[in-house]
């Protein structure tokens, strides 16, 4: 009999035959005669085996589980006699053979319960708290043979309790996303072993004792022993997981050289030694930037200082600050911006710059670099961050070893800080209209001054306050125009004289910008010629002329 449906009893290759068939076998003699007869009922499916206690993959504290499964079959079925042999049970890869299981009959087959008095960790080496697997080997009387093992039938003997191990203040539950929230720490990786508690408001330095005193269990159903009394047992002393809240304030917002500006912060905990870095960054070369002193005023307080030297070039200056507290939680003043698109416009010969400044010292080392650039890519260029070769904090600019195309845009990823302040040692310069040494021929123009204090990417000051105005006349008077000079905006200042006579003026100008910088006595002088003769022809009647 076969299985092949291409045998059909012809050149002794058999016949086909499926699950459920009848073959009836005929003998006959020379004459054709049936001398005798018989029948097969074909039987091609293996036994099922159902109703399996334990069941696969679960986890009990009983270390000799009580073992129960049902083998049915509705073909040639289980036999009654060899039902000992024909059903099998193995367990962690030894048979059981010293203790036979019990057979009841049920319909198509046998329940089978296995008993054992003998703890299967020492009789079966059963690894307590670890998987193994166990074995069900079924054959029935066409010698069918169904075998269920190692994915199906995973059994785990845990009898040890659970203990707390440790516990951490900051991390929460988010039920609305299943997973982890914080407010100030970062996340854990696996929760199976953890149990997350709303508590009252806590110190960001709290270390509360947490002790379980009512029933948890595991899955195997081991109760942590809150009768024990070693701590470890049922409670754990909490680490700090909090960040320290940290306020930053910089005393001085505008310097000028030998001005010195203090950075002060405030933290919500003490924070370890060395737990506070002071980071001042602005235009390159700045002789005095870096990692200032700190000094501690008080257990909660931080300090540094900035004095403002020659070499501290004109420009804005940014203050990274980081607070380290005595549980090794991180805090920082900066601000993160991820993926900001740089067009082409912003791109200049080996040139970046980004929009918010000044760049922080991200990684805390000291200086502005390659490393505080957390990423930038190209539309075309191949170069990356390893090609930076400068970085500005106050212009914002990021310098590269070769040119980019003119149509060159970026992806840069950075960190940048709002606590500033300003240097500014530079002296408004000014524009004169009408420019200097030149003539016009009006009597009664306006005159314009307009300083420029304009100096630096993000300047914040940039007016002047007029503090002398004098004319030269031609006849070389000098008039106190310092009253004349209007302005709206401290920046442009504007004389309508009037009436002035042919001839020279000179003027004579004093300005002093926010930062106190003076401009002294800057001069400019403008001719007033007489206006060109011109000629109106007439028409007889009315005339109207307007002058």
């Amino acid at each position: 009999m076969s299985s092949n449906a291409s045998a059909q009893g012809t050149n002794s290759d058999g016949i086909w035959v499926q699950d459920g068939d009848t073959v009836t076998i005929t003998y006959l003699n020379s004459s054709g005669t049936a001398i005798d007869t018989d029948t097969v009922t074909v039987d091609a499916v293996v036994p099922t085996i159902s109703n399996i206690s334990p069941a696969d993959g679960s986890t009990q504290n009983v270390v000799n589980p009580t073992v129960q499964f049902d083998v049915t079959d509705t073909g040639s079925g289980i036999s009654s006699t060899n039902v000992s042999t024909d059903i099998s049970i193995n367990i962690n890869g030894t048979d059981i053979t010293s203790t036979s299981p019990s057979f009841q009959a049920i319909t198509n087959g046998f329940r089978v319960i296995f008993a054992s008095g003998s703890s299967w960790v020492t009789s079966y080496s059963v690894a307590d708290s670890t998987a193994f697997t166990w074995t069900i080997v079924a054959t029935d009387v066409a010698k069918n043979t169904k075998r269920l093992h190692g994915s199906s039938l995973d059994l785990t003997i845990d009898t040890t309790k659970p203990t707390v191990s440790s516990a951490v203040t900051g991390t929460s539950w988010n039920t609305d996303t299943a997973a982890e929230g914080t407010a100030e720490v970062g996340s854990t990786t696996g929760y199976k072993n953890i149990i997350y508690l709303t508590v009252a408001a806590q110190d960001p330095d709290a270390r509360p004792v947490v002790a379980v005193t009512g029933s948890v269990t595991d899955i195997g159903g081991n109760a942590v022993n809150t009768a024990s009394t070693t701590a470890g047992d049922y409670s754990a002393t909490a680490t700090d997981g909090l960040k320290p809240g940290l306020t930053v304030a910089v005393s001085s917002d505008l310097l000028i050289a030998a001005g010195k500006t203090t950075v002060t912060a405030d933290t919500t905990e003490k924070l370890g030694t060395d737990g506070t870095i002071i980071s001042i960054h602005g235009p390159s070369g700045a002789s005095n930037a870096g990692k200032a002193t700190i000094s501690a005023p008080t257990p909660k307080q931080s300090t540094g200082s900035f004095t403002a030297a020659t070499g501290d070039l004109t420009g804005k200056y940014g203050v990274s600050v980081q607070a380290t507290d005595l549980g090794a939680n991180t805090k920082d003043n900066l601000t993160a911006v991820t993926a900001e698109a740089v067009a082409s416009a912003k791109i200049s010969g080996a040139v970046v710059t980004v929009a918010k400044t000044p760049i922080a010292d991200s990684n805390f080392d000291g200086v502005i670099n390659a490393s505080d650039i957390t990423s930038i890519t190209f539309a075309t260029s191949s170069q990356t961050s390893s090609a930076i070769t400068a970085v500005d904090a106050s212009a914002g600019t990021i310098t590269f070893g070769s040119t980019f195309g003119t149509s060159e845009t970026a992806t840069v990823s950075y960190k940048y800080t709002t606590n500033t302040f300003e240097v500014d040692h530079s002296a408004p310069t000014i524009t004169y209209l009408p420019a200097n040494a030149s003539t016009i021929k009006v009597s009664s123009p306006y005159i314009t001054i307009t300083f420029d204090e304009d100096e630096y990417p993000g300047d914040s000051y940039k007016t002047v306050t007029l503090t002398k105005a004098e004319v030269t006349k031609p006849d070389a008077s000098v008039e106190d125009l310092l009253t004349k000079f209007v302005t709206s905006d401290n920046a442009e200042y504007i004389w309508a004289a009037s009436d002035l006579a042919l001839g020279k003026y000179t003027l004579k100008i004093s300005g002093t910008d926010t930062a106190g910088n003076k401009i002294t006595d800057s001069t400019s002088s403008f001719t007033v010629a007489a206006r060109d003769l011109y000629s109106i022809s007439l028409r007889p009647g009315w005339n109207l002329i307007s002058l």
